[in-house]
């Protein structure tokens, strides 16, 4: 019985988005590891001492699950992975899976170089999520790396894709990011989902995305709020009404695809602009936003391009 070790971004977050990643990965592994004793630990937070880790010193494959955990400044006090070259030899040798690059950066500095190269499996393909991942990655010497997109999109194939709706709903659901805030883009936002649709739905998926709706875009009413809770979320999404998703959040519209959703992201960093670029991930950008009303009312068909190959070479690899 194989020991698998999954470095959870889910613990010690306050984007629900990372459980939607997490989920993603897990179902991945248990696909390719059925019958695998699992062990998590949480990637946000500091590793812990070393006596805590000890049952991790046996473990079989040690898997870093998705979101934007790499970055090329990885001295600084603020990682999203929060590993360093004084504990890499014990939180490795680590594989990628679906992992991406946090934001547009120059080339990883030498202490990032060196601690990639100390922490990442040599023996293992690493599955990133887009192509910009897999250039930073190669740039530095790694070159066991594939694009495969992020394991949130592995489902969204020919067939399902071609189930979900072209036209509009009546309906929307929506979110904003706490953590990147452009009050005027924003506001214009929700305004106009409020003029195109019978209902707004807000979905909180981050800790302080109530706090802006409401006090610094100053929406108090017309908005049907959805409490925080991945549950929730997907509780609105399995419903019977008619509904759209248009929202600044790239994991919850990714979410809604996987619920059969028609989806509009509103792009404001790499990761939609990247998945857009490689998967045809329907994107439009925050900066465009006053094309909105005219967008909503086209025909928005869904055709996600999975890098199946691969996907498929990436499982492979642990089915020998």
């Amino acid at each position: 019985m194989k020991k698998v070790l999954l470095y959870n971004p889910a613990i010690g977050t306050t984007d629900t988005g990372d459980e939607i990643v997490y989920e993603s990965c897990v179902k991945v592994i248990k696909e390719i590891f059925p019958d695998s004793f699992r062990i998590q630990y949480s990637s946000h937070t500091p590793v812990p001492f070393l006596y805590h880790l000890r049952t991790v010193k046996h473990c079989d494959f040690k898997f870093a699950c998705g979101t934007n955990m790499l970055d090329s400044y990885m001295l600084k006090p603020f990682r999203q992975w929060d590993v360093t070259l004084f504990n890499a030899w014990h939180v490795g040798p680590a594989i990628l899976i679906g992992m991406g690059w946090r934001q547009y950066m120059g080339d990883p500095d030498l202490y990032t170089r060196l601690l990639y190269r100390k922490l990442l499996s040599k023996e293992y393909i690493h599955s990133v999520r887009d192509s910009y991942t897999e250039h930073k990655l190669k740039k530095i010497g790694i070159t066991n790396v594939i694009n495969t997109s992020c394991p949130t999109m592995w489902d969204l194939t020919e067939s399902h894709c071609s189930k979900i709706p072209v036209k509009k709903a009546d309906n929307v659901i929506t979110t904003l990011t706490d953590y990147k805030k452009k009050p005027a883009e924003d506001r214009k936002l929700i305004i106009y989902l409020l003029q195109n649709y019978k209902r707004v739905f807000f979905w909180v998926q981050g800790a302080g995305d109530f706090e802006y709706l409401k006090f610094e875009l100053n929406f108090h009413n017309g908005i049907d709020i959805i409490n925080p809770g991945l549950d929730n979320f997907d509780a609105v999404l399995n419903s019977d009404m008619q509904l759209d998703y248009i929202g600044t959040r790239l994991h919850g519209g990714i979410r809604a695809l996987q619920k059969g959703r028609r989806t509009l992201i509103i792009g404001l960093d790499n990761r939609a602009k990247e998945k857009q670029r490689d998967f045809n991930l329907n994107v439009l950008e925050r900066e465009k936003v006053d094309l909105l009303p005219e967008v909503i009312h086209r025909d928005i068909v869904t055709k996600i391009i999975t890098p199946v190959n691969n996907i498929q070479i990436w499982k492979n690899q642990f089915l020998k």
